[in-house]
């Protein structure tokens, strides 16, 4: 009994002192400047099952090719007011920088957000090879996103909202590399 109960504290002891270090290195892949591709985006969305009797028709939103949830606003509804989607879902690019341990996502136009590997105040984050996710819980919903590589190399961001007594929203963003452009002029073509 005294063995066995020492394999498995050596065990745990070995996976929590191994865990920190496989957290520590961010996805090399995730790194680097990211736009939103609104054709891939609008493909990506998941379908909602429409119960109103008049068959499958919903009503959308969108701003600038993105769609918006909810159908009439860009945020949910919480009993204790409105909360703001995440940035991720409301910005166009973003860059994907390394902090120390951490990884800076810098939406443009939106904002900036440090997540730190494991628990920090409430948000759970953890990565891998081909995947991050990030989970955090307020008062009135439940927010996870989740970010993977694409078979394309794309990034296929999915974000799930859960109020408080209501349904699940699920949206997908899909973002790839921005495409390098020419640094000269078309009517500036050399003489000779």
């Amino acid at each position: 009994m005294k063995s066995r109960l020492l394999r498995i504290s050596s065990l745990l002891i070995a996976t929590c002192w191994l865990l920190p270090v496989y957290a520590a290195d961010p996805p090399a892949w995730l790194l680097g400047d990211w736009v939103l591709n609104n054709e891939l985006t609008a493909a990506a969305q998941v379908k909602k099952k429409s119960g109103n009797g008049f068959g499958n028709f919903s009503s959308s939103v969108s701003v600038g090719g993105v769609p918006l949830p909810g159908g009439s606003s860009g945020a949910q509804q919480g009993p204790g007011g409105t909360a703001k989607d995440p940035d991720v879902l409301r910005c166009r690019e973003m860059s994907i920088t390394t902090q120390d341990e951490d990884l800076l996502f810098e939406f443009t136009g939106v904002g900036k957000e440090l997540m730190k590997p494991g628990n920090n105040q409430g948000r759970v984050t953890k990565w891998n090879r081909r995947k991050l996710t990030s989970k955090y819980e307020t008062t009135s919903r439940k927010v996870q996103r989740i970010f993977e590589s694409g078979d394309d190399g794309t990034l296929v961001v999915t974000v799930k909202i859960k109020p408080k007594q209501a349904a699940s929203n699920i949206q997908k963003r899909i973002f790839e590399r921005p495409v390098a452009s020419d640094s000269a002029p078309a009517d500036q073509t050399p003489q000779g």
